[in-house]
């Protein structure tokens, strides 16, 4: 199957902009009101307020170590409920991105525990049982976050996403539709619409939304990495190149854009395109920062090791991808047809979508 692309866990906070400019040091009783995600105002201490502006601050600045320092120190202040939940969330995102997931989904707890009416609490623990194949939960959550907000249309995107991933296609498909009504500019959700058309042979609707994913301007390195997975899958593979290429430029450490980057290497029609040592060196490397987790990730290294000739290595890494795969949902048919093709010594070659 396919990766379905969700939409990471959203970092919640306050707005600090109406913080006085010696709020972050001062130890006076003052007060400071921060005004919070959903709107609402809460009236803090400035040692409380410096606090939880060093750990937002922390945060977008990915240092989460210290993040998570300084939201641990405010919540020992034992601080109301409104901005407790905040910190709970905000410490979750920063255990969530260093790979601390049972951390992170113990601390999600606590923050819908304190607010069960916060949206964005619900969608961000379903990120987390994502990232632990728990598609069950993570459907349920992405659902109570619709339902506490239903134009949020990064939810519908996730739901769909989950859905796809246990091959409940036609769900996904409506949740996409639904995301894309909120958001007709999101080149995540028409790419991911496109890929479950493709899984279920609607071609002509899946060639529909590359299109359409060209038009978008790309914003991001993720958009430029779809933008690339369009224009491969269209035939364009020096367009599709160029677009990977420069999603790896903004984002040097992008597992997304490493893989679709090897892939193109190591499977593309034209010879010209193909650099089997490159795609392994970059597939490697996606596995590497992946942690070994994600089977599409592991397929790539598959057709890499194909294209130089190393089937033993094809077929080891192709088995690992599908063995993966199937401990959460169906397999793909063209992942066991890529195996055949290893074992029988011989590459695998991806078709433009304009040939089915």
């Amino acid at each position: 199957m396919p990766a379905f692309e969700a939409i990471g866990a959203e970092s919640p906070g306050p707005d600090f902009s109406n913080l006085p400019r010696d709020s972050r040091t001062s130890s006076s009783s003052r007060e400071v009101i921060l005004r919070l995600r959903d709107g609402s105002s809460v009236r803090v201490g400035e040692k409380l307020a410096a606090l939880v502006s060093e750990g937002s601050s922390a945060y977008r600045s990915k240092h989460y170590g210290r993040a998570i320092s300084s939201c641990t120190a405010a919540l020992q202040t034992n601080p109301d409920k409104n901005i407790a939940s905040v910190l709970y969330a905000c410490r979750m995102s920063a255990y969530f991105e260093s790979g601390q997931v049972d951390k992170a989904l113990i601390d999600c707890n606590a923050a819908i525990a304190l607010n069960a009416k916060d949206a964005a609490a619900y969608y961000n623990r379903a990120s987390i049982y994502s990232s632990k194949r728990n598609y069950k939960l993570a459907i349920r959550d992405s659902t109570a976050a619709i339902q506490l907000n239903p134009k949020y249309a990064n939810a519908y995107h996730n739901r769909g996403a989950f859905n796809a991933d246990i091959g409940e296609y036609d769900k996904a498909i409506a949740d996409f539709n639904e995301a894309i009504r909120l958001n007709p500019r999101s080149p995540t959700t028409f790419h991911g619409r496109a890929v479950v058309y493709e899984v279920t042979d609607q071609f002509d609707k899946a060639m529909a939304d590359y299109d359409w994913l060209l038009r978008i301007a790309p914003k991001d390195a993720d958009d430029y990495a779809v933008r690339g997975v369009a224009y491969f899958r269209k035939g364009n593979y020096k367009e599709a190149a160029s677009a990977s290429e420069k999603a790896l430029q903004l984002s040097p450490n992008s597992d997304l854009a490493l893989s679709r980057l090897a892939w193109l290497r190591a499977t593309c029609p034209n010879a010209s395109m193909r650099n089997g040592k490159e795609a392994i060196r970059m597939s490697i490397k996606a596995c590497e920062l992946s942690k070994w987790k994600e089977p599409h990730c592991t397929r790539v290294p598959a057709a890499a090791y194909a294209e130089t000739g190393d089937f033993d290595e094809a077929v080891k890494y192709q088995t690992q991808g599908i063995k993966m795969e199937s401990e959460y949902g169906p397999v793909d048919k063209k992942a066991r047809e890529r195996l055949a093709l290893y074992r029988d010594h011989k590459p695998a070659r991806s078709e433009p979508l304009a040939a089915h």
